[in-house]
């Protein structure tokens, strides 16, 4: 396991350690995450990351298994439509969940309700639970949205976590929040983990602050009326 020593100022300075599933590529991919400044550059780079996470997870699945790949409307068009195209390369069967958390921070913690969802028919038969997040801080977004799923969906086997960058508690604190038979279903795939939290729950190096800016939303898509693309052609590929 690689690690690497970032200096960009004393609240910057985090050691990054690297997965069993990163390499050179993607090492590459998650410097230009905090040098990328214009919006679609940053965009591709994540759905690059998408990708190769995508490709990672599908030398994990059984080939006949329905993906439930879940999402938060602010990735959707960059990091999850990286990792469904990589289902797609492999002729993975999968099915559509997207969430707009509301996410803001009270005086006990971080908290992300469900104001809009996109649920793709037949989501509830999958036998794999896919949750996709730019950066996993806390457990949060992830809680909530496995937490909106979970009952649903009755044959579910195994759920996965993918993320190019955790914080590294963020395994163990997520487990935590669940039954030991949910949290043995879980499965983490990522590419680094760092160390350095902030007071707001900004993770650093991270993915260069909010992605919310970086990726030009203009704030949080619950807040903007923001509908990716990917949930605009799913439901005119429904109707």
């Amino acid at each position: 396991m690689k690690h690497l020593s970032t200096n960009q100022g004393p609240k910057l300075m985090s050691p990054r350690k690297y997965s069993q599933y990163s390499n050179k590529v993607v090492e590459g991919y998650i410097a230009e995450l905090l040098a990328d400044t214009v919006p679609t550059a940053y965009a591709r780079t994540m759905e690059k990351l998408g990708k190769m996470l995508g490709e990672a997870l599908a030398r994990n699945i059984c080939a006949k298994d329905l993906n439930l790949v879940v999402s938060t409307a602010e990735d959707a068009d960059s990091l999850s439509k990286g990792v469904i195209s990589a289902l797609d390369q492999h002729q993975l069967p999968h099915k559509l969940a997207v969430f707009w958390n509301h996410h803001y921070q009270t005086g006990a913690g971080s908290v992300a309700p469900i104001v809009n969802k996109y649920l793709e028919t037949g989501f509830d038969n999958a036998e794999n639970i896919i949750l996709i997040k730019s950066i996993i801080s806390g457990s949060c977004v992830i809680k909530t949205n496995l937490l909106a799923l979970i009952n649903n969906v009755k044959s579910v086997r195994f759920i996965y976590i993918l993320a190019p960058v955790m914080h590294a508690d963020s395994e163990t604190n997520l487990k935590n929040e669940f039954s030991s038979e949910i949290a043995e279903k879980f499965r983490f795939i990522y590419f680094v983990t760092d160390t350095v939290r902030e007071d707001d729950g900004t993770v650093r190096p991270g993915i260069g602050g909010e992605v919310y800016d970086r990726l030009g939303l203009g704030g949080q898509p619950v807040n903007v009326g923001y509908i990716p693309k990917l949930v605009q052609d799913a439901m005119l590929q429904a109707s």
